[in-house]
């Protein structure tokens, strides 16, 4: 496992057994890698053989030397097992290696995260307030399966709040990416907004205290995740739990779905009637798919 940053350095490689009480970002090192050759040149203890992320990589992060990653939501799979080629020879005949090539417009479902992904208790500002919603991990690895892309859309004003650090709203999307890994799961990408309007909360970050364009039901995340991973919101969905959800869904044209769990539209913040409703995230997901 890899960890990065917002710039996508990396910070550190997570190699098996993984550390207990820690959560990580399911974030694997893969594929191709491209470094200078002076790089080659290091040798641990004088080994003539090294693997490249159990030895090579973290030596170079020792020496303070700059390794980058490219996230991607592209096709890339290990086919080394039977079961692992069967899979990838099952991908190959759906097209779902070329559906997902940066070239092409991708189909996306947009994810609230409290309330759909996990259970709603105000503002979880540490990991042990997170907890999935049963059934969640299900329907996100079912959108895995499909090509869809699963990607969350959050407002988390517990950083301007001064509840919580960014580092420390990372460690929680570690927690929620590791518990759906455990379950066969993933999400190609996590957006969240930091900002939060209201002054006078202790502690608070006053420049965070702004009205933002990234702030639901604002477009900001939305926009930003279509330019970067080339989304058609003409066959995308959002699936929230709050009529702000939906509005933010009504204000960049997406079809969206209502979920009965977390605030099930009883925040009533917005006269704004959903496309459909649902009873939970695993409903919401199989009716898009047979849309499809």
């Amino acid at each position: 496992l890899v960890e990065v940053d917002d710039e996508n350095y990396i910070k550190a490689f997570h190699s098996y057994p993984h550390k207990e009480g820690f959560w990580y970002s399911n974030l694997v090192n893969a594929a191709l890698y491209s470094f200078k050759k002076e790089s080659l040149s290091i040798h641990k203890n004088g080994a003539t053989r090294q693997d490249f992320s159990k030895d090579l990589f973290p030596q170079l992060l020792r020496e303070n030397k700059k390794l980058f990653g490219y996230a991607s939501c592209e096709y890339i799979k290990d086919m080394g097992t039977p079961e692992r080629i069967q899979n990838v020879e099952k991908d190959i005949s759906t097209k779902k290696h070329i559906r997902l090539q940066n070239k092409f417009k991708k189909n996306a479902i947009f994810l609230d995260r409290d309330g759909v992904i996990n259970q709603e208790q105000g503002l979880v500002s540490r990991p042990e307030e997170f907890v999935l919603i049963e059934g969640a991990s299900d329907a996100i690895r079912k959108i895995n399966d499909s090509g869809i892309l699963a990607i969350v859309i959050t407002n988390q004003p517990i950083i301007a709040r001064g509840d919580a650090t960014k580092k420390e709203l990372k460690i929680i999307h570690n927690k929620m990416e590791t518990l759906l890994g455990l379950e066969g799961a993933y999400l190609d990408a996590i957006y969240y907004c930091p900002h939060h309007p209201d002054r006078g909360f202790e502690g608070e970050i006053t420049e965070l205290k702004i009205d933002c364009n990234c702030r639901k039901p604002n477009t900001g995340m939305i926009t930003k995740a279509t330019k970067e991973m080339n989304i058609d919101l003409n066959e995308s969905w959002l699936v929230g739990d709050s009529t702000s959800d939906l509005m933010t869904a009504h204000n960049i044209g997406l079809k969206n779905i209502l979920v009965q769990t977390g605030y099930a539209g009883k925040d009533k913040k917005f006269e704004v009637t959903p496309d459909h409703i649902f009873k939970d995230l695993n409903q919401a997901t199989d009716f898009i798919l047979n849309q499809s």
